[in-house]
């Protein structure tokens, strides 16, 4: 082989890219001819490696590996989000009883069909309620229950139905007696109105009832560590044997027994 040729040859045959046949001449000639043999083994000394050393090609598996880590869990946290919005904000977290307080108040309702205006006066006072029932146009005495739900919690979910349990002819509807059947949640949503049944209500939220101290008007109120009703009757009792006409209960707790 002729030095021209093995010399145009030589940077092919550095790289491995030379046939087989092509490699043993080119050998060959190197063993006989020194100048070629000095110019390989300069071209030797100065070839970068075309591939990447191990310790090079390592940092960059780890910054694949760490981009397919991020990505994944951003794409668990896309996924998880719409569900704790859900769980969080309008699903919520029932609150136990401890952190429900009813605030009891009572007052009289003289309700009368047949009195032109108004058909029925409000009194706060037993004593005015009594001297009204001696007027001509009196009608029937209802003591009314005031009862405001207090939640211990910043934004409150309220899911409540109610149902009345009499259906007497004679008996003015608003003044049957009737079941409440409510629930608490704690959300993390600020106040927003979705419908009658269905809200929620912020900065320490409360919730009023008021039903007629009769025999089958219930609150029952259900919470994480259980249900638990209250008759109207007995809260009315309550409000009625302290002095100003209040009182206050924790849910869960039971009435107190009167003095006899």
């Amino acid at each position: 082989m002729k030095c021209c040729i093995a010399k145009d040859l030589l940077p092919l045959y550095a790289e491995q890219l030379t046939g087989e046949e092509t490699a043993a001449e080119i050998r060959a000639h190197l063993e006989q001819c020194e100048e070629c043999a000095a110019l390989f083994a300069e071209m030797q000394a100065q070839q970068q490696p075309a591939i990447a050393a191990p310790e090079d090609i390592r940092p960059l598996k780890t910054v694949r590996k760490r981009s397919r880590i991020r990505l994944l869990i951003a794409v668990v946290i896309a996924a998880m989000l719409p569900v704790l919005f859900i769980r969080f904000f309008l699903v919520g977290t029932q609150l136990r009883s401890d952190q429900i307080t009813m605030e009891i108040e009572t007052y009289w309702v003289d309700y009368n069909a047949d009195r032109p205006s108004p058909k029925l006066k409000r009194f706060y006072n037993y004593e005015e309620a009594e001297a009204a029932m001696q007027e001509p146009d009196a009608g029937t005495l209802y003591e009314q229950v005031a009862v405001t739900l207090k939640c211990d919690c910043l934004s409150v979910r309220v899911d409540s139905a109610n149902a009345w349990t009499s259906a007497e002819s004679d008996t003015p509807v608003q003044y049957r007696a009737k079941a409440d059947d409510i629930a608490f949640y704690s959300v993390l949503m600020p106040y927003l109105s979705l419908e009658r049944n269905f809200f929620h209500k912020s900065l320490w939220p409360r919730r009023s009832i008021h039903g007629t101290a009769t025999a089958g008007s219930v609150i029952m109120i259900r919470c994480k560590d259980g249900n638990f009703g209250y008759q109207l009757t007995d809260l009315a009792a309550l409000a009625d044997a302290s002095p100003d006409g209040k009182a206050t209960l924790t849910v869960g707790e039971k009435i107190p027994a009167a003095d006899s």
